[in-house]
């Protein structure tokens, strides 16, 4: 949805994969990202700081399959950037 410049709905998809499984990384840090970009800095801290501490400890394979290519390492590292635009707390 993002790609197609429906912010909104992204946000949305965001959230109901929150909703169905809080623990899985990957949608709190596009959710973060995607609030960053709307100009929701409150959601995004938030969501940025619970990506990075849920991205400790997500299962390999699910950083493999979800991850865009990504390792864990640049995962965690690109939350604790974007963390530190909006002011978040590492």
């Amino acid at each position: 949805r993002e790609h197609a410049e429906d912010r909104r709905a992204a946000r949305e998809q965001d959230k109901m994969a929150i909703y169905l499984d809080p623990a899985f990384a990957m949608p709190h840090l596009h959710l973060g990202l995607v609030s960053k970009r709307s100009g929701d800095v409150e959601t995004a801290r938030r969501e940025l700081e619970q990506a990075s501490v849920l991205l400790e400890r997500e299962d390999a394979s699910r950083i493999l399959l979800f991850g865009g290519g990504f390792s864990r390492e640049v995962l965690v590292e690109l939350c604790q950037r974007e963390l530190r635009a909006v002011g978040g707390a590492l």
